[in-house]
This record gives C-alpha cells, sequence and structure tokens, in this order.
C-alpha cells in the first residue's frame, strides 16, 4: 500500500486482525477505520508516522490491541484514543514523544498495558507521572 485513505479498507468490516507493518506510511486518513467495527487488533509498527490526529480510530469499537511501536511519533492529539475504551494493550515504543497530554488516556478504562520506553518523554516526564495518567484503570501498568 502506498496510502490509506477512506476508501481503502472498505468492504473488510468483518475483519478482526490487521497487521500493517513496514509500509511507510507517513499519515493516515482520519476515516480510514471508520467502519472496522470488528477489528480487535492492529499492528501499525515500523512505519513513519509522525503525528496521530482526533478521531483516527474512531470507529474500532472491538479493538484490544494497538502497536504504533517504532514509528515516528512526535506528537498525538488528546482526542485521538478517548474513544478505544475496549483497547487493553497501547504500544508507544520507539517514537519521538516529547509530551503526552494529561488526558492522553482518559476514556480508556480497559486500559492494562501502556508501552512507553524508547521515547524523549519517559526520561522527561518520569515513569510515575506517567503511571498516575494511566490510572483511569486501577490495573494499568506503565512499561
Amino acid at each position: 500500500l502506498a496510502s490509506v485513505d477512506e476508501t481503502t479498507f472498505a468492504g473488510l468490516e468483518n475483519l478482526q486482525f490487521m497487521i500493517l507493518t513496514n509500509q511507510r506510511f507517513k499519515s493516515l486518513n482520519p476515516r480510514a477505520f471508520r467502519h472496522m467495527t470488528k477489528l480487535s487488533t492492529l499492528w501499525l509498527n515500523g512505519n513513519q508516522l509522525e503525528s496521530m490526529s482526533a478521531g483516527l480510530f474512531r470507529g474500532l469499537a472491538s479493538l484490544r490491541s494497538l502497536d504504533l511501536k517504532n514509528n515516528r511519533l512526535k506528537s498525538i492529539d488528546p482526542l485521538t484514543f478517548n474513544t478505544l475504551n475496549t483497547v487493553t494493550s497501547l504500544d508507544l515504543r520507539n517514537n519521538s514523544i516529547s509530551a503526552i497530554p494529561s488526558d492522553m488516556f482518559e476514556g480508556m478504562v480497559s486500559l492494562r498495558d501502556v508501552y512507553l520506553s524508547g521515547n524523549p518523554i519517559y526520561g522527561t516526564l518520569g515513569k510515575a507521572r506517567i503511571q498516575e495518567m494511566c490510572d483511569v484503570n486501577p490495573t494499568c501498568v506503565v512499561h
């Protein structure tokens, strides 16, 4: 795939697993995943994504695992993950994230594991402060 637009995944509404690793994506259309309500696993690792826009994952009502490691993420809109109330694992390792909004995990009530190592934020903000932000779910752990 050269790019992902809002029609790329048309007709794949019943898909449960999607692996889009090492595709060199720099951006994703904010409506690309809108109708993929049964998707439970989405791997976007190893691309060249630099930012995440609000609503990008809206519609992913069954998503449990989201892997965004090894991209070039610098910024994440505060509303990027707010509709992902079924996600249990969020992997953001090895990006360039230097700041995260204090309410980034708000709405992620099922979140258990957040992976942030390999980002400048991990050293700047500190694991304890990130853990406080993750506490939307008492069982959430920052790795």
